[in-house]
């Protein structure tokens, strides 16, 4: 039985324009990174280049695909993959809008059923807090049992980041996931160790402290 604990890093991807004009992106919005967003996945890549990474893992999303390709080339024998677990939750028909105010209404009532404890009602056209819940569970455990004892990055969003370290931290709970910070390309780090998981830290965005000039 293998008892050296396995490392998460649960990282957020680049910016995009989306997250600059404050639109909602979600599942349904296949975004680019931005020129910053590029920038900050440079900056992301020059802190993990002298780490050993076991494998690196993203959403299916391109602007998580795009941040996680910059650690590629100072890590060649890592394990890529890619997983629709760990996908944005799906917000329907509010992707792509503008915070309106018919959006905050909306936003507003969803966050206050989630404080209370109620997780079953899907956005309109989209997922629910416990569907988000489940299948990012779920890719965790897969990731745990591929990579026992290893260090692995995964590059998600920011939603997806807040329902699964509220479903997993047992400091948490997932009517306090609004607590949990998700800066762009902030990294949360996790160790997984007889059968429990503890964060060493959330949200480090120090790597940004030194961004690399725009081009």
């Amino acid at each position: 039985m293998n008892t050296t604990p396995t490392i998460l890093y649960i990282v957020r991807h680049g910016e995009t324009e989306y997250n600059r004009t404050q639109r909602i992106q979600g599942r349904g919005i296949d975004s680019e990174l931005n020129e910053r967003g590029h920038r900050q996945a440079v900056a992301l890549a020059r802190r993990f280049r002298h780490h050993t990474l076991d494998a690196l893992y993203s959403s299916t999303l391109r602007r998580a695909r795009q941040t996680i390709s910059y650690l590629f080339p100072d890590h060649p024998h890592a394990f890529k993959g890619i997983s629709a677990a760990f996908d944005e939750m799906s917000w329907g028909t509010l992707e792509g809008r503008m915070h309106d105010e018919e959006v905050r209404r909306t936003l507003e009532y969803f966050w206050s059923q989630w404080r209370q404890g109620h997780f079953e009602e899907p956005v309109p056209g989209g997922e629910s807090i416990r569907q988000v819940a489940q299948r990012a569970v779920e890719g965790i455990e897969t990731v745990l049992q591929r990579h026992a004892g290893k260090r692995v990055v995964i590059v998600t969003h920011g939603r997806l980041i807040r329902v699964l370290l509220a479903s997993i931290l047992p400091s948490m709970e997932l009517t306090e996931m609004h607590r949990i910070p998700h800066a762009n390309t902030g990294v949360h780090k996790l160790v997984y160790e007889k059968g429990t998981f503890r964060a060493c830290y959330l949200n480090c965005t120090r790597h940004l402290e030194t961004l690399p000039a725009a081009s």
